[in-house]
């Protein structure tokens, strides 16, 4: 990683082709970023791993929804707690 990065950083190889650097710069709805370390990270094997493990991780809202429920059980819970307390010291 330490070797690779400087030259994915600097453009050096394949990442200075002007079809690499206009490719990335791009950067609208039809980039597929997936297909562009397929295509120019050949030079640079560890970092196009790297790269296409992060870009295959599904995205889910499901670990903040569980929270969220647990919140929202626990605010009932001491809601009725509260409720239940008297004025009496």
């Amino acid at each position: 990683m330490n070797e690779e990065y400087p030259k994915y950083m600097d453009k050096e190889s394949i990442f200075g082709k002007l079809v690499a650097v206009k490719g990335c710069s791009l950067n609208d709805a039809r980039f597929d970023p997936a297909s562009w370390w397929s295509n120019f990270g050949a030079t640079t094997p560890n970092i196009q791993r790297l790269s296409m493990r992060i870009l295959s991780l599904t995205s889910s809202s499901f670990g903040c929804e569980r929270n969220w429920s647990t919140f929202e059980g626990d605010k009932g819970y001491i809601q009725k707690k509260r409720n239940r307390l008297g004025t009496k010291l």
